[in-house]
């Protein structure tokens, strides 16, 4: 699920989605599948607060992870000897 997640991060920061972005799929999933899963209704608030969390922790180390790849890349560059 964690996986599933973190790909969903990336690709929406990918498409320019710079926002979170789960609260609204949540509120959708816990109406479209309460029938299914009554859960939903009373545990979506739980869902949410979890999904936030990790949303919000993996955009901080996705971010950080992007800085040190562009400082690297312009280290990478400076080093490499002229053609």
């Amino acid at each position: 699920m964690r996986r599933l997640i973190r790909r969903a991060i990336t690709t929406a920061k990918t498409i320019g989605l710079h926002d979170e972005f789960f609260a609204p799929l949540v509120a959708q999933l816990s109406v479209i599948y309460a029938e299914a899963y009554p859960e939903t209704a009373t545990r979506g608030a739980d869902v949410l607060a979890i999904l936030l969390r990790e949303e919000r922790a993996f955009r901080r180390t996705l971010e950080g992870g992007l800085r040190a790849l562009r400082r690297f890349e312009g280290t990478a560059e400076r080093s490499l000897p002229n053609s």
